[in-house]
């Protein structure tokens, strides 16, 4: 099986979000096949039979909408393999952006991978706000958003509908974060545009323009660049790429 999603929770007592559950769709041929189940096991597996491979595909799509919508996350590996098989376009560009928060680094990296993957399956606006207005359910929906770590303190996400609706309107096929001194923002692309791009729009209020003339030297995070992190602190930037390879910038000047 190539793409993986999980369901998961918070752990009680280890400050710890661990994989519940896991689904693991595939199209073979006319075939679409699926293994699930709890985490730590070999799962169950199931096959359905269509008259042609884009009925199955469709299928496919269909099913990994539900699975998003109710709270399943695909694996840093399924994004990172999804993006991939993304043509590069014309005019990659930073299209939104929006403040979440303090410490929250780990929920945020989690739920960019949600984001990009509702972006992947077309999920409409509507259908996104309503999945995300059932956090904190009893079922434990995005029960990871909401750890007991010491010194997180998350904004509730607020606005993150909103967010995405105007992502989507505006072409976005990706998300990423940044995490400026421990306040992280997300920010929604279409296709990979490269630090200087990423680091312009972030700082488009705070006239830092010789630390993005500087990181612009590089073109190991240039454009096209599948970058998936930005961790900026004074004096120092670490770009992330989707391949965890990462790239250190000690002092920041021209």
């Amino acid at each position: 099986m190539g793409e993986r999603f999980q369901f998961l929770e918070y752990e009680l007592g280890t400050k710890g979000v661990v994989e519940r559950k896991f689904w693991e769709p595939e199209v073979k041929g006319s075939s679409f096949a699926v293994n699930f189940g709890r985490s730590g096991t070999k799962g169950q597996s199931r096959q359905k039979e269509f008259s042609n491979e884009e009925e199955a595909a469709n299928f496919k799509l269909k099913m990994v909408r539900e699975k998003l919508l109710k709270g399943y996350i695909p694996t840093k590996e399924t994004v990172n393999s999804l993006l991939e098989n993304v043509s590069p376009v014309d005019n990659p560009q930073v299209v939104g952006r929006l403040m979440e928060g303090e410490h929250t680094e780990k929920q945020v990296e989690t739920l960019v991978r949600w984001l990009t993957g509702c972006i992947f399956a077309k999920i409409s606006p509507e259908d996104f706000e309503k999945a995300w207005d059932r956090r904190g359910d009893e079922d434990d929906f995005f029960d990871w958003l909401y750890p007991d770590d010491d010194g997180s303190q998350i904004e509730d996400f607020f606005g993150i509908s909103d967010f995405y609706r105007e992502a989507l309107e505006k072409g976005a096929d990706r998300f990423i974060f940044v995490d400026d001194n421990a306040f992280i923002d997300i920010l929604a692309l279409k296709g990979d545009p490269g630090a200087k791009a990423i680091m312009s729009d972030f700082f488009e209020e705070r006239e830092n323009d010789e630390e993005v003339a500087y990181i612009g030297l590089f073109p190991e995070v240039g454009p096209n660049s599948p970058i998936s992190q930005l961790d900026l602190g004074a004096g120092w930037a670490v770009v992330t790429l989707r391949g965890n390879e990462q790239y250190e910038f000690d002092t920041i000047e021209t």
